[in-house]
C-alpha cells in the first residue's frame, strides 16, 4: 500500500505566495478593494478589484493536484 501525502493550499496562500508580488511590482496591491458585481440573477463578490476606467476583478484560485503515481 502506498500512502500519498500532499499539502492543500488555500486561495489566500496562493495570493500571498504566488500572485501578490506581481501586483506589488506594478503598484496595484495598494489600489485593491472589495467589489460586488450584481446581475439580474446573481451577486458576485470579489475580495480584490481595482478600477482604471473599468473594473478589473481578481479572484485567486488554488489548484492542488494529486500525483498520478500511487
Amino acid at each position: 500500500m502506498t500512502v500519498v501525502f500532499y499539502y492543500r493550499h488555500t486561495d489566500e496562500y496562493a495570493w500571498r505566495k504566488v500572485y501578490k508580488s506581481y501586483f506589488d511590482q506594478f503598484g496595484i496591491t495598494r489600489k485593491l478593494k472589495k467589489h460586488v458585481v450584481n446581475t439580474k440573477k446573481d451577486e458576485i463578490k470579489f475580495d480584490r478589484a481595482w478600477k482604471n476606467g473599468v473594473w478589473n476583478c481578481y479572484q485567486t484560485l488554488s489548484f492542488d493536484l494529486k500525483s498520478a503515481m500511487q
